[in-house]
């Protein structure tokens, strides 16, 4: 049988079981298992156990600080992504991501008309990048320029100079609009971050910080000039994008199944795209967030109301037509595979759903 039981530990780490009971049959039923495969070692962290559901709730009902501890939620008029290009992007890559991230996040997603181009005196690959290098962002629309650090990986071959990540961090936020949710960086340069204090550097895909900003590389395949992105490309980019926008909207690491939201892919496999059950939960309860309005008295912004019945219907609802507009995306930039994925979710959860009336 295709079926099978969740372990007693994920049905805790999706906030049910015991007392709270089972979830609701458009989140989790037994036939699902195979669409969801257990996360294996190498997807997770040793030292983190990840995020439950209940931790992200907490999260919830404390302001953001620099430790972590708290979150921002969506409003409202504060609910669109927005992707800054960075350096020399593609405008075809842009709009790609534009509408698959759309239909990931269930959220308004726009491309800033700002574009910042990038400054690197120096050499930036090979031996010679252990060179100190100058750099800057520069936005000619506000003749504004911001210097930038840089940092060096190093091989037993070859060294690669990127951009520090923190120190771009610190220009981003001058981009965050009073209406957005979070501003993702598409850049079309090497990305670094110092490891240690003391000047040593590992590459970095994408990262993101708590001031609801976030960055990915672009890799040279995307770059102005280039033809529309292979499928690949777009794939890995659309998983690394799709993984720092939700940890800028509070989301952490899962261990528990394969997840968009692992903290790191296997080597010999592709990144994992789809979202497990209780990152899906962590996006629901966000986006039920940015739908509801002003508590009475003012000032706080609290989840839909209704019974308990009314709220997962709701978000059943959410999450079935978030499936659709994410299968139409996946289908017009040709992910086929990732396509079918999503349709089969779709149907379990529509039986799972009809026997359970």
């Amino acid at each position: 049988s295709d079926a099978g039981a969740m372990d007693p530990a994920a049905l805790r780490a999706l906030g049910y079981g015991g007392r709270r009971g089972r979830p609701p049959p458009w989140l989790w039923h037994d036939s699902f298992a195979p669409l969801h495969p257990v996360a294996t070692d190498d997807c997770v962290f040793d030292d983190e156990p990840g995020q439950t559901y209940d931790a992200f709730l907490a999260m919830g009902r404390r302001a953001p600080n620099e430790r972590g501890t708290g979150r921002h939620k969506l409003e409202p008029n504060r609910r669109t992504v927005d992707l800054l290009a960075v350096g020399d992007v593609d405008e075809s890559t842009v709009d790609a991501l534009q509408e698959l991230l759309a239909a990931y996040l269930a959220l308004p997603v726009r491309v800033m008309p700002t574009r910042l181009s990038l400054r690197m005196e120096g050499t930036t690959k090979g031996a010679k990048a252990k060179r100190a290098t100058a750099a800057s962002a520069v936005d000619a629309t506000r003749g504004l320029e911001f210097p930038l650090r840089t940092g060096t990986t190093t091989s037993d071959t070859s060294a690669r100079l990127g951009i520090e990540v923190f120190a771009l961090f610190d220009v981003l936020v001058e981009y965050v609009a009073t209406d957005a949710a979070a501003v993702i960086a598409l850049v079309g340069a090497p990305l670094v971050e110092e490891t240690d204090g003391a000047g040593h550097f590992s590459e970095v895909m994408g990262r993101a910080c708590g001031d609801r900003v976030a960055c990915v590389e672009v890799p040279a395949s995307c770059r102005r000039g280039c033809p529309a992105p292979p499928s690949a490309v777009l794939r890995a980019l659309l998983c690394t994008c799709a993984h720092e926008t939700l940890h800028t909207l509070g989301l952490d690491h899962c261990t528990h199944h394969r997840c968009a939201m692992n903290a790191v892919a296997p080597a010999d496999e592709e990144d994992w795209l789809f979202l497990c059950p209780t990152s899906l939960r962590k996006l629901l309860l966000v986006l039920a967030e940015s739908e509801a309005g002003p508590a009475p008295g003012g000032g706080i912004v609290r989840a839909a109301s209704g019974s308990k019945v009314d709220r997962d219907a709701r978000d059943g609802a959410r999450a079935v037509a978030r499936y659709a507009a994410l299968e139409e995306a996946l289908r017009n930039r040709r992910l086929r595979t990732d396509a079918h994925w999503v349709a089969r979710k779709a149907r379990a959860v529509a039986q799972a759903a009809a026997g359970a009336e």
